[in-house]
């Protein structure tokens, strides 16, 4: 249970420096991402956009040593609530944008399977909130291989969806022409 426990953390962790990374590697489309959701005001926006991938980093770390967990794990579930409150008024408002869940990276849409995506993240988190104290995460081989490919998993996941979304947007077209 200590190497899953472990994982868990790990998988967050990995999903949180990928994200955060590919972010600032493509800031600027970044910043225009967000704008593009329209769920703050333009200043808010960009402060928002500007320490997103920080915030991300800082989470990263802070969830693979014991003393910062529980921050780590706190500030997470706090940017995932952002994330998923973001994309579901996207999708009340029946607005077609790009998530920007790892930049410019994966050009995915923002829909449902961006929120069943947050919504295990945020599963994910959660137990490693109920398992504080119980089991401490240990940067173990056996853990370190199950949480990155934890991460693996779901990026995929997300890369096999941009592909179905990409091709049914191609057979729409051909359809109309």
């Amino acid at each position: 249970m200590e190497t899953f426990y472990s994982a868990l953390a790990i998988c967050l962790s990995v999903m949180f420096l990928v994200s955060a990374v590919l972010k600032i590697l493509h800031f600027p489309s970044f910043i225009e991402l967000v704008f593009a959701y329209e769920v703050l005001p333009r200043f808010f926006s960009k402060a928002f956009a500007i320490a997103l991938p920080f915030l991300e980093l800082a989470v990263s770390i802070s969830l693979l040593f014991e003393q910062t967990l529980v921050y780590g794990t706190v500030l997470s579930l706090l940017l995932l609530l952002s994330f998923a409150y973001a994309v579901i008024r996207v999708l009340q408002e029946r607005k077609v944008i790009t998530c920007g869940c790892y930049g410019k990276f994966l050009d995915t849409k923002a829909d449902g399977f961006t929120v069943a995506k947050i919504s295990i993240l945020m599963i994910l988190a959660f137990t490693l909130i109920l398992g504080k104290g119980s089991f401490p995460v240990q940067l173990t081989a056996e853990s370190l291989l199950t949480g990155m490919a934890m991460t693996g998993v779901l990026l995929v996941a997300q890369a096999v969806w941009a592909a179905h979304q990409k091709a049914v947007g191609i057979l729409k077209n051909e359809l109309r022409s």
